[in-house]
């Protein structure tokens, strides 16, 4: 079975753009706006890119609810998407942890590098620089 992956963003451009790319590369993608995300519903996923500015998400909220529902092995992954422009929210960013953070606008070969990566799908790679 295909990874899968959820992409939690009010933009519909960056939604359909990061769920073709990841469908390219044989990832299954679900993609939800803020007002859709319930943590509870992303029992089925393997990694989640949330964007932190999203509206009606509360990222920290999320995250903990992650972090409360899942056993560590089983969480998912998480990639947080933050503007390249908001220091304050890339600090944000920072202290709840997520697996990688990516500046948006990204990169689309960041964001596929960084995925393959986390779900330990990389072709020997370094490590990534994200931003």
């Amino acid at each position: 079975m295909n990874p899968r992956i959820t992409i939690i963003d009010d933009d519909a451009n960056v939604r359909i753009i990061a769920a073709t790319l990841l469908e390219l590369r044989d990832f299954s993608v679900r993609t939800l706006s803020g007002s859709q995300i319930d943590p509870a519903s992303l029992d089925d996923t393997d990694l989640v890119l949330l964007d932190l500015e999203t509206s009606g998400v509360n990222g920290l909220r999320t995250v903990q609810e992650l972090h409360r529902q899942f056993d560590r092995r089983d969480r998912p992954r998480l990639i947080v998407a933050v503007p390249a422009d908001a220091p304050d929210t890339e600090r944000f960013a920072h202290r709840i942890r997520p697996d990688a953070i990516l500046h948006k606008p990204f990169d689309p070969r960041a964001l596929i590098r960084t995925v393959e990566e986390l779900l330990g799908r990389c072709d020997d790679q370094p490590a990534a620089d994200a931003g």
